[in-house]
């Protein structure tokens, strides 16, 4: 592309006279009028300098002819300001036939230029042109007598001269180029110049659009299919596509295109595919499996261009065989869904199970399993996976057979090694079994020895459907996984050694080493979890304090000896007793703790009395001394029930204690020996004066029998309860502040479902394990709803005396009514008892969310923390903590709770966002009032609140109705950021336990803010606003190529410029951003770094660009659109961007993949970046394409501690990528050392402070011209410790071959030597190398020499 002209000389210098004359106010008035005539003619050889730039950027390859055609016109009478523009070409006829035409073309041609050669009297200039193939410059056309048929015409529209230039293509003229002016003479030499320069961009265009039409037929003899489609049929294609499809290339022509194609699936993608390219000029498909005759499976790449820019046209399809990289992906795929199965699983059957499934999750494996012979020789399966292999379970193959023909597994056996056949069919023919599996459609079988404690433990075996499955490649992986799973059996083995010597010394720990019974540190380790399982399950818990009565006096009479005798006796007797439920620790001397859990809640004092009683006895009973003497001790005991009594374990045992001491005061039960904790011994007397009141059991046969002359009742009075008792009653009782917070349709709900209650309660099949159910629900929602006690029990007296009256009414008996109310009372008495033990439970745990102990830290730690506990509370549907942005709109910047991810997307993502401003529509969102007020705020109805109307119906579909705001203020009192709960009922927080846990909330979240501060919110707001207001500025970090220096490309990395000019990290200010601000960041940050990349190319610096992609834009619907056209308009080639991404567990994997899919098919690269520090990136790179691989610089910090491992994982991190077809970077490289290493593991690419650090633009332009391309080491050269390591350590990585290891004159070797001349170990090692081959056991000396010089060095 030609690119516009600077101004001429001449220009510059009228630029120079203009300035003088100006300065020069006071000459004559002709000079000025000279220089604006100079002026003019200046400003009008810059349109035109503009005009043939846009000649130039419409040279695009994905436009047609057309669009070319018409955007020269248009940019000669837009930008050139000529009248009018035209590119025609003769007909048949000799008439000239416009192709492209801007301003009064029409109107001027009439009649129609003509080039035939008998018309002379039509040519006009185009038709000279066409003859002569000489452009025509026309000064005036009134002097033009070849013009004099348009002459008229012309001069009515302003037309005054005009120009037609040749357009040349395949080396003839194809058409004319022409314009016309308003002004005489208005082709001056500079003019004409642009204009034949614009002809002649347009000539180069229209070769360029040939060319890449004749590329198409010259590639028939390329390796890569290539297919001519039209209208989703195939019209022609190469010999290569026809092989891929194994057919001839005859077969293909004018069949369906989806033909190619495997699978349904693939059909539908191919037809998206089509109308992809018809919309947007390319297209692009992925790992596609075309449909082969004979079976064979090949995986392909399908990637389509339009040839014509006109929907219907012509597309071309190229066809890229990636089986190869498809396969080398399954393969990792089996070895990283193996070493995950083993890291997955805790014993050693999951191990072994888990691993068999993982090899056969879609990988090349067909079947897997795992066998070892029993003690009589038959082959056993420990595990097995895939089609068939559950078959092998039931062949009969032995270790001890002598027949001919073996199967695999036993020869593994036998042999100890790795064996297999790619030929089964032939290789196992006769093995009785055999058959039956061939017709899995096996192909290969390959079994390898599993070693475990250094001996043969068993044979893991694997098949494929693959011809020539097993290959160099995945034998390696066989074994490596069949080593892998015996090291993990080995260390499980360990471990659970370890594990038992652990728990061996733990118990001893937590054994009282007289009784033997559990000691304090196993009660407090207990206490906790007892808790744990009695909140789960809804059951109570007692713990009992224990002191023996009498002890003191067996002491004193009979002795220490005979005291220890009775401690150990009893002990064993109270774990007998309470083995089965219960649970008995020692604290020291004659004190004991006894803990009991699953008691009922409603009847734990009764089940404690039993337990206690036959401890009584179990005491009482005489324990006989070494001398024959007995002896007789008694108990005294205080008893706390959890949850009655308290939550937490210090509490109980003090609660016990004193009730211990009451009980020891002979104010206990049973004759003083037992004495519970006071508040429970208030409930159990008031249950047992009540108990007397309901002789009737309430529940079972009798009771319903009693009950079944209350159902006429029940249903006659069912609509006057639901009309106008339960209202009325309600709002008599104090439940008129929870109505007025309910709308029409919820009071509905409320009667309804209070009325429905009140006749299950009435109803005869009623049980009593029912109605506790029922209480425990509505026991949360009514402790939710503030609703207090009083209102239950004047709803349930009311609809009781209905019932009653109705059934007095109907004739039915005093005695029967007295049963029924009797049974009633009962229930209800159940029903209340229940709903106040689980409202305690819920107002506990508000409680304990701002009264337990909170961690001190970093806030970001802290406050996700602390928000997670609030989203777990019950009631909590969503958490958030929200301030401002620049925009004043409220952005979350942490959210919990179940609601919460979804809440905050439809905030996020919805096009009515919640602001701070008073007056904005959008300003009534709960929270933006506490923000504004400082104070905190309830909603006690979302849908009765007038400002919340724009999330009506988000809120009702996620079931929020209510919601608390805490404003979280500065030591000022300014607020820092508001905390908004978001509740599951109406009136949530308006109760007064709620409004005294808001105040707690608010206490304990700004103690947590002002502790938790590094940076205050001031200098915040600050960095904030300063990095979206001109502070962004992007740091360049080259990537090289380490063997030759030159530049792959730039890492573009983003900087904060403060109004200091001091420039800050990412660390500094990344953290404070939210969702839509990090996407912010990256559209600025992508726009800065392309407009480097363009002001580059015109330095003649031509690289690509590298930048980080945070995940959250991965949700961003346009983020594919913004970057397509920041490319667009930067004219970078999508090619020359790689956008590296880190995987997260915010986004769903599927949605990452798709989007990540979709870059590559616009041509952008992608690179997983930060590979090596967490398992789930390996996970994600064996199942998406990346085309590029960024090793985590985190691995090199340990290079000197454990070099050989890290070695390790970097060489097979190369080796998954060049199988992958992926470029790997290791990041990290510090210094030349590491640098020189790198190189001899096999890497060539690397980035790190040892090549360059981030630096300004400019300062890498400079940096470019200076150091790319320098001449470096040579790979093989060698001058650090650790360089010296990784060559050894590289060229000793296989079996040694025959006769040694060879390093007499290599690097290693002439290392030696130099090292040798100051220090004597390296002088020794010179000489056994210098002497000859080296066995494996030397080479591995020598490596132990090294590493220990690498590990010294880096300790010191």
């Amino acid at each position: 592309m030609r690119l516009p002209r600077s101004l001429l000389p001449a220009s510059r210098r009228l630029t120079s006279l203009a300035e003088a004359a100006m300065d020069g106010g006071g000459r004559e008035g002709g000079q000025r009028q000279l220089v604006r005539k100079r002026f003019r003619r200046l400003h009008r050889l810059n349109r035109f300098n503009v005009f043939l730039a846009r000649v130039g950027m419409a040279l695009d390859p994905a436009l047609g002819e057309s669009a070319l055609l018409d955007a020269v016109c248009e940019a000669a009478t837009r930008n050139a300001r000529l009248r009018a523009a035209f590119v025609a070409r003769p007909d048949e006829a000799g008439d000239f036939q416009l192709l492209a035409c801007s301003g009064p073309v029409a109107q001027l041609h009439d009649p129609a230029f003509s080039a035939a050669p008998d018309r002379p009297a039509r040519h006009g200039p185009a038709g000279r042109v066409w003859q002569d193939g000489q452009p025509v410059f026309c000064a005036d056309i009134a002097r033009e007598d070849d013009l004099l048929p348009w002459q008229a015409g012309m001069h009515a529209l302003g037309v005054r001269s005009c120009a037609v230039m040749p357009l040349w293509r395949a080396g003839r003229i194809w058409a004319v180029f022409g314009v016309y002016d308003r002004r005489e003479d208005a082709f001056d030499p500079a003019i004409r110049t642009i204009l034949l320069d614009a002809a002649a961009s347009v000539s180069r265009g229209l070769r360029m659009y040939d060319d890449r039409r004749s590329k198409v037929a010259l590639l028939d003899r390329s390796q890569v299919g290539i297919v001519l489609v039209r209208d989703m049929r195939i019209q022609r294609a190469n010999a290569f596509a026809a092989t891929l499809a194994g057919c001839a290339p005859s077969d293909l022509h004018n069949v369906p295109a989806d033909t190619l194609l495997a699978g349904r699936d693939h059909g539908v993608q191919l037809a998206q595919a089509q109308a992809q390219l018809r919309a947007g000029g390319r297209a692009k498909l992925s790992g596609v499996h075309l449909a082969r005759p004979d079976g064979h499976d090949v995986i392909a790449d399908l990637s389509a261009v339009m040839l014509d820019d006109s929907p219907g046209k012509d597309s071309v399809w190229t066809i890229e065989d990636v089986t190869e990289r498809e396969e080398a992906q399954r393969l990792y795929r089996a070895l990283i869904n193996a070493v995950s199965a083993m890291l997955a699983a805790e014993d050693e059957a999951e191990k072994c199970r888990a691993v068999c499934e993982a090899l056969v999750d879609n990988t090349v494996f067909s079947a897997v399993w795992l066998m070892q012979p029993d003690p009589s020789g038959r082959m056993c399966v420990r595990a097995q996976a895939g089609k068939g292999a559950d078959q092998v379970a039931g062949l009969n193959w032995r270790v001890d057979t002598n027949a001919a023909a073996v199967p695999m597994t036993v020869r593994a056996w036998r042999k100890g090694e790795l064996v297999f056949t790619n030929d089964p069919a032939t290789d196992l023919a006769g093995i009785p079994g055999y058959w039956q599996l061939m017709e899995r459609g096996w192909r290969g079988v390959l079994s390898v020895p599993v070693m475990r404690g250094g001996q043969i433990w068993a044979v893991l075996a694997f098949t494929t459907q693959r011809a020539d499955g097993f290959d160099e490649k995945s034998i390696t992986l066989c074994r490596r996984v069949a080593d892998l799973l015996g090291q993990n059996l080995d260390r499980l083995d360990a471990s659970s050694t370890m594990e038992k010597l652990r728990q061996e010394e733990a118990r001893r720990a937590r054994r009282d080493a007289l009784t033997a019974l559990p000691n304090r540190l196993a009660l407090d380790e207990y206490l906790p979890k007892a808790q744990e399982r009695a909140r789960e399950r809804g059951t109570s818990m007692a713990v009992g304090l224990m002191d023996l009565d009498g002890f003191k006096s067996v002491n004193d009479t009979y002795g220490h000896a005979a005291g220890d005798k009775v401690l150990t006796e009893l002990s064993r007797r109270l774990w007998e007793a309470l083995r089965e439920n219960g649970y008995v620790a020692r604290l020291g001397g004659d004190e004991f703790v006894v803990v009991l859990e699953n008691l009922d809640t409603d009847m734990a004092n009764e089940q404690v009395e039993a337990a206690l009683d036959s401890l009584s006895s179990v005491v009482a009973e005489p324990f006989v001394l070494d001398d024959g003497n007995t002896a007789r001790v008694g108990l005294a005991m205080g008893v706390a029930l959890f949850p009655q009594d308290g939550d937490k374990p210090e509490s109980l045992l003090r609660q016990a204690d004193n009730a211990m001491y009451q009980a020891k005061q002979g104010n206990g039960k049973r004759g003083g020996n037992w004495h519970f904790a006071a508040a429970v011994e208030e409930a159990q007397d008031l249950d047992d004066d009540g108990a007397d009141l309901f002789p009737i059991s309430p529940y079972g046969v009798a009771a319903a029998e009693f009950m079944a002359p209350a159902v006429g009742a029940t249903a006659r009075i069912g609509e006057r309860v639901r009309k106008g008792a339960i209202p009325a009653i309600w709002q008599k009782s104090g439940g008129a502040v929870v109505l007025a917070h309910l709308t029409p349709e919820q009071r509905d709900r409320l009667n309804e479902r209070e009325a429905r209650h009140l006749e299950f309660l009435a109803a005869p099949a009623t049980t009593r394990e029912d109605v506790l159910v029922t209480a425990r629900t509505l026991g949360v929602m009514y402790a939710l709803f503030g609703v207090e006690q009083a209102i239950f029990v004047a709803e349930q007296s009311g609809y009781l005396r209905l019932l009653l009256a109705d059934m007095a009414a109907h004739g039915i008996g005093s005695d029967d009514r007295y049963r029924v109310q009797q049974i009633i009372e009962a229930r209800y008495r159940d029903d209340r008892r229940m709903r106040r033990l689980i409202g305690q439970g819920v107002h506990k745990a508000y409680a304990a969310s701002v009264s337990d102990g909170m961690s001190s830290g970093a806030w970001g730690l802290v406050s996700a923390e602390a928000l997670a506990g609030l989203g777990k509370l019950p009631g909590i549907q969503a958490a958030f903590l929200v301030r401002p942005n620049k925009q004043g709109e409220l952005v979350a910047q942490s959210v919990a709770g179940p609601c919460a991810a979804a809440l905050d997307e439809a905030l996020l993502r919805g096009e009515v966002r919640p602001v701070i401003a008073a007056g904005s529509p959008h300003g009534g969102f709960v929270g933006a009032q506490a923000w504004r007020t400082g104070k905190r705020q309830t909603c006690p109805s979302i849908e009765l609140n007038g400002g919340m109307a724009p999330w009506h119906a988000l809120m009702a579909d996620l079931r929020i109705h209510s919601s608390l705001s805490v404003p979280i203020r500065r030591r000022d009192g300014t607020t820092a950021l508001v905390l908004t709960l978001f509740g599951a009922c109406p009136n949530q927080f308006e109760s007064t336990s709620m409004r005294e846990f808001a105040g707690g909330l608010q206490r304990t979240w700004e103690t947590l803010w002002q502790n938790g501060q590094g940076m205050s919110d001031e200098r915040s707001s600050r960095l904030r606003e300063r990095l979206f207001s001109g502070g962004l500025r992007m740091f360049m970090q080259p990537i090289v190529d380490l063997y030759t220096g030159q530049v792959l490309k730039v890492e573009a990395l983003a900087r904060l410029k403060d109004a200091d000019g001091a420039i800050l990290s990412p660390a500094t200010f990344l953290t404070l951003l939210g969702h839509d601000e990090l996407d912010r960041l990256f559209q600025m940050g992508l726009e800065q770094s392309l407009e480097w990349l363009q002001s580059w190319d015109g330095k003649g610096l031509s690289t690509g660009m590298s930048i980080n992609l945070p995940p959250s834009c991965l949700s961003n619907a346009n983020i594919l659109r913004v970057v397509d056209d920041m490319l667009k308009c930067h004219d970078i080639a999508p090619g020359r961007l790689t956008l590296e991404v880190l995987e997260t567990q915010d986004l769903d994997p599927g949605r990452q993949g798709a989007v990540l899919q979709n870059f590559r098919s616009m041509g952008v690269l992608v690179a997983i970046d930060d590979l090596g520090s967490g398992h789930s990136n390996l996970m994600r790179l064996s199942a998406t394409a990346f085309d590029c691989i960024k090793v985590d610089r985190g691995l090199l910090h340990h290079i000197r501690d454990v070099p050989l491992q890290i070695f390790s994982v970097i060489r097979s991190l190369q080796e998954m990528g060049n199988d992958m077809h992926s470029q790997v970077v290791v990041e990290g490289l510090e210094d030349a050392d590491m640098i020189e290493t790198m190189r001899h593991l096999g890497c060539r690419y690397g980035q790190g402070f040892g090549i360059a650090r981030p630096m300004p633009p400019d300062d890498f332009l400079d940096w470019y011209r200076t150091c790319s391309g320098q001449a470096r080491e040579q790979e093989s050269g060698i001058h650090s410790d650790l360089g010296a390591l990784a060559c050894l350590w590289t060229a000793t990585r296989g079996n040694p071959p025959q006769g040694g290891f060879r390093f007499e004159d290599g690097p290693l070797t002439r290392w030696l030597e130099e090292r040798g001349r100051n220090d004597g170990d390296a002088a020794g090692w010179y000489r056994i190398l210098a002497a000859g081959p080296v066995s494996e056991e030397v080479a591995r000396d020598l490596r132990d020499w090294l590493v220990e010089r690498v590990v010294n060095a880096g300790r010191g």
